[in-house]
């Protein structure tokens, strides 16, 4: 019964790639943003052979750390000082609640303009997002436990 349930379930999915491969055979489509399922398979079976996507996967992996452990510390650091700083806190309020709502993808153009594409881009992008959230939940935490 199981094994029924999984046969309906890729049946769609499997009938929708067998459509791409065809329609890419039978129109001849040349383009580097639509490729048969089958290019695509055989790009992915060379890129594991040759060990090229477990490179990119751990340049990715390592960009992604790193902007969340330097957003994450300079967002403890603000969150801490503000916390412990009524002052900074009322001073830096209207800016940060400025910036906050800001998503991180629509820093992409500014971030390509200063860094450039590649790995600095990445890390800042990563840093602003996780920035944030560290800064905002490090900052009751502090005011809660000084209060105790």
């Amino acid at each position: 019964m199981r094994g029924a349930q999984a046969v309906k379930g890729l049946a769609l999915p499997l009938l929708a790639v067998a459509a791409a491969e065809l329609a890419a055979r039978h129109y001849g489509v040349h383009s580097d943003s639509l490729a048969a399922p089958s290019a695509v398979a055989l790009a992915l079976y060379e890129a594991l052979r040759d060990g090229s996507l477990l490179g990119w996967s751990g340049e990715t992996i390592a960009s992604a750390l790193l902007g969340l452990a330097l957003g994450g510390l300079a967002g403890l650091a603000l969150g801490l000082a503000l916390g412990l700083s009524p002052r900074l806190a009322r001073l830096l309020e209207l800016p940060i609640e400025m910036l906050r709502p800001i998503p991180s993808v629509a820093l992409l153009p500014v971030a390509l303009l200063i860094f450039g594409f590649g790995f600095r881009m990445e890390i800042a992008i990563i840093a602003f997002a996780s920035f944030g959230r560290w800064r905002s939940s490090s900052r009751p935490r502090l005011r809660v436990s000084s209060r105790a």
